[in-house]
Parts: structure tokens; C-alpha cells; sequence
């Protein structure tokens, strides 16, 4: 989808809009699906639609950096909701934000705890990216994930 570019938004800005919305026309498909079955999805592609959220650093955008969210600001996050918004919300959970209370009052170990999901989760799909292919050269980038572009 094209979108006409903001006044004022930055090129980071623009960036995380254009990777959700990247995300969510990736998340169209399954759409009827998701509604017909009540919201429900199969497990695995539940799994695989937030793995790629937190890939994307779409995932828990609230969430600061300090406690390994992807630290975005108050209108990034908005910028993720308004291109999430366009899907049902069976397959809208998949980057949701938890409380943003959490993060002033998680104990030490549900903040490993939760680093270590993420971090699994990333690991998890960047192999099935990865592998979903023959011959696929994967590359990486830092922060917020790699890009939609592969």
C-alpha cells in the first residue's frame, strides 16, 4: 500500500510504518480464516506470526529498550497500532503491547524470563526464514529486526 509521506514524521518514522504495514498485509490472508474460526488460529501460525513481530520490532513497542523492547516512541507505537488496526484482532495479537507498567515493576527474573522468549523467538524466525527456501542467503540487522525486503 502507498501511503503518502507525513509532515513531519522521520525516516525511522516512516521505516516502522512501512514495516507494519508490510506485516499486516502479510497477515491479510488469513483473515477469513481467523474470523470463521472465532479468532482462533492454529497454534503454529499464531507462533510464526508473533515470532515475526518480534523480528520486525513490531512486538511489546511500549516496551523500552532497557528491558529489551525495541524502545519506540509514543508516536511509533501509534504508527504500529494504526496499520494493525487493519486487521482483525485473531491475528492483530500478534504485536500487541503488554501493561507498560511492567516494566517499573517486573522482578529481575520475569525480565531474564522475558528477554530469553524474545530472544528465542527471534532465533526461531530467523531460522524459519532461513530455511523456507533452498539456497537463501539470510542476513541480519540490529535493533529493530531485519528488513521486509529479503
Amino acid at each position: 500500500m502507498e501511503y503518502h509521506r507525513m509532515y513531519g514524521l522521520t525516516a525511522e518514522d516512516q521505516r516502522i510504518r512501512d514495516t507494519a504495514s508490510a506485516f499486516v498485509e502479510s497477515l491479510m490472508p488469513y483473515e477469513v480464516e481467523a474470523e470463521l474460526a472465532g479468532g482462533q488460529l492454529p497454534k503454529e501460525l499464531t507462533a510464526q506470526f508473533h515470532d515475526r513481530a518480534v523480528e520486525l520490532g513490531l512486538y511489546a513497542t511500549n516496551m523500552p529498550a532497557s528491558v529489551g523492547g525495541p524502545g519506540c516512541t509514543a508516536l511509533q507505537q501509534v504508527l504500529v497500532q494504526e496499520q494493525v488496526g487493519r486487521v482483525t484482532n485473531g491475528l492483530a495479537w500478534a504485536a500487541h503491547t503488554p501493561p507498560q507498567w511492567w516494566a517499573d515493576v517486573a522482578t529481575d527474573y520475569q525480565r531474564e524470563r522475558w528477554h530469553r522468549l524474545n530472544a528465542q523467538s527471534r532465533a526461531r524466525s530467523v531460522v524459519s526464514r532461513c530455511t523456507d527456501s533452498p539456497g537463501r542467503i539470510c542476513g541480519s540487522r540490529t535493533r529493530r529486526g531485519p528488513s521486509l525486503s529479503r
